[in-house]
């Protein structure tokens, strides 16, 4: 079970439902002050409501950047497991430098002169 186990995070699922009924409630609030003849009110709730989002889009970017890291995790810990498959594959064949061709930084500087 996902719930049981932090696998699925249902906070973000509650802050959505959250800002959907704090966003209904400030238009239908600013709605009625317009017919009601509170002009003013009805443009600071229409602020309100846009200063709303910007404050759910803060929380749930948190939410978003651990599904990012999680991912990128699972991912380099892929390539980590297939790198170590390769050096499993190669250890016994290749041992030193010059097995591959590969001459020590010294000695080519040498050659150079």
């Amino acid at each position: 079970m996902k719930l049981l186990s932090f696998e699925e995070m249902i906070t973000p699922k509650i802050l959505t439902s959250l800002y959907s009924l704090t966003t209904l409630l400030g238009i239908v609030f600013a709605v009625i002050g317009l017919f009601t003849g509170f002009l003013k009110s009805s443009i600071i709730l229409i602020i309100a409501v846009v200063f709303n989002r910007v404050f759910f889009e803060f929380i749930i970017v948190t939410f978003k950047n651990n599904e990012y890291l999680k991912d990128n995790n699972d991912y380099l810990k892929r390539i980590a497991e297939a790198l170590e498959g390769c050096e499993k594959n190669h250890a016994g064949s290749i041992n030193t430098r010059e097995d591959i061709g590969v001459s020590p930084l010294s000695e080519r500087s040498q050659d150079k002169q």
